[in-house]
């Protein structure tokens, strides 16, 4: 999770951005590097960025920080470049790496803050950890964790206080309704491959279904080239539960990439070529990767060593569908192996690096982008379902509540599933 700082003066973060834009000389998008103006022009915009700080430091209405200034003005030239490129102070990088990582934290879920409200609201919670067995759900924001407060004091100490609490802690919060709840959840170690449901939904149909709530390589990945495939956490779960739910009479299969955020481009690009075949002779393209520098530049091919049986298949998507998540089942609708159902996901085609600086400080940057393999970029659109069923809010809360994966509650979850019937009833499969 990245989380991006926002101050209230958009319009002064823009002017210094421009100023400071002139001093460095970073050029627009897609436009060559450029170094105009010799050194006493540089100098004397250095001198009035000085003057305009010195100002606000001493006349504006209420008292600001001078390394606050700074630090808003490098945050809005890279904010400037896209949406989700940033700038981590060294406060923000220290609740970047790794403090909000579900598994750092031991309760099962994880959290971002929410700057317009100053709390920290829930992003995502484990299936079969603590907090899922006590109720949690996305949303909900903590006030308190062992009466020590979470509102209204500044977030390093929150989060401090959420990492540091006792293993078994009371924690208190309230839905995003408003209802106040109190949970008692105990810290213990959780394994998160990324598939986090796998079962068969219909057994008369031999219907299968698996979540994946987001993509994870190894821990400590030795290679990130196409040939680095098989190798991934993700991945080996996929591969795990399909056998399993082959052996219990799996005919066709839903995957539910709602809510999942992306992760490791090549954990997906293994998930992918369960289902694609492929070798050297005839490769199968799954995506490409771009960037400036070479070293960003891959495509991704199927290497169908493990190809699993034509079974028919249905990937669920969202607004919360992205990145890694968009790459795989563009991959798999490109080559006509699935069919999209739910709303149209995110629009998230990029690759982004975290670049570590000397104060601590860190540079979050976008440096590369995939394409699908009919050669289209998602940024922005987004994946379009091919069978749309949208959810009101009412739906999509009350099925965080039940975290039940019952088409009885979940209408996206139902329509690909009688989707389904319809195909096997047409298209008899053969015994595996």
């Amino acid at each position: 999770m990245c989380y991006y700082i926002q101050w209230g003066h958009e319009r002064f973060v823009a002017w210094i951005a421009i100023m400071a834009l002139a001093i460095t000389g970073l050029a627009p998008a897609g436009s060559e590097e450029q170094h105009d103006g010799d050194l006493g022009q540089r100098l004397d915009r250095f001198r009035t960025i000085e003057t305009v700080l010195d100002l606000i430091h001493r006349e504006y209405v209420q008292p600001i920080d001078r390394q606050q200034l700074w630090n808003h003005a490098i945050d809005g030239i890279v904010g400037g470049l896209d949406r989700h490129s940033h700038y981590l102070s060294q406060r923000d990088h220290a609740l970047f790496v790794p403090g909000n990582d579900i598994n750092a934290i031991g309760f099962g879920f994880d959290w971002r803050h929410d700057p317009l409200r100053n709390v920290l609201v829930i992003q995502r919670v484990l299936p079969g950890s603590s907090a899922d067995e006590q109720g949690l759900v996305a949303g909900d924001i903590l006030t308190a964790i062992n009466d020590t407060p979470l509102l209204d004091i500044p977030l390093q100490l929150a989060a401090d206080r959420l990492r540091n609490s006792d293993d078994a802690s009371t924690l208190h919060l309230h839905r995003a309704d408003g209802e106040a709840y109190s949970a008692e959840i105990v810290r213990r170690p959780l394994d998160d491959e990324g598939v986090t449901a796998s079962r068969i939904i219909n057994r008369e149909h031999g219907i299968g279904y698996i979540r994946i709530s987001r993509f994870l390589g190894d821990p400590q990945p030795k290679d990130q080239s196409p040939d680095a495939i098989a190798r991934t956490r993700t991945g080996r779960a996929m591969r795990d539960n399909l056998d399993r739910l082959r052996g219990d009479g799996l005919r066709a299969l839903i995957i539910d990439l709602r809510g999942n955020g992306g992760g490791s481009l090549p954990a997906a690009v293994e998930v992918a070529d369960c289902f694609l075949s492929g070798n050297d002779q005839s490769p199968t393209l799954i995506t490409r990767q771009r960037g400036r520098n070479p070293a960003q530049s891959n495509d991704w091919y199927a290497k169908g060593s493990t190809t699993y049986p034509h079974w028919p298949l249905m990937i669920l998507i969202d607004g919360a569908t992205s990145s890694a998540a968009e790459a795989l089942a563009a991959a798999l609708r490109d080559h006509r192996r699935a069919l999209l159902v739910g709303e149209p996901s995110q629009g998230k085609n990029s690759i982004q690096q975290t670049f570590h600086l000397d104060d601590h400080a860190a540079l979050r940057l976008t440096v590369a982008r995939f394409i699908t393999p009919h050669g289209v970029s998602l940024d922005e659109e987004g994946l379009q379902p091919d069978i749309a069923a949208p959810m009101s809010d009412l739906q999509r809360l009350e099925l965080q509540r039940q975290e039940n994966d019952s088409a009885d509650i979940d209408p996206q979850l139902q329509r690909a599933q009688e989707t389904l019937q319809a195909v096997l009833l047409f298209h008899r499969q053969p015994d595996d």
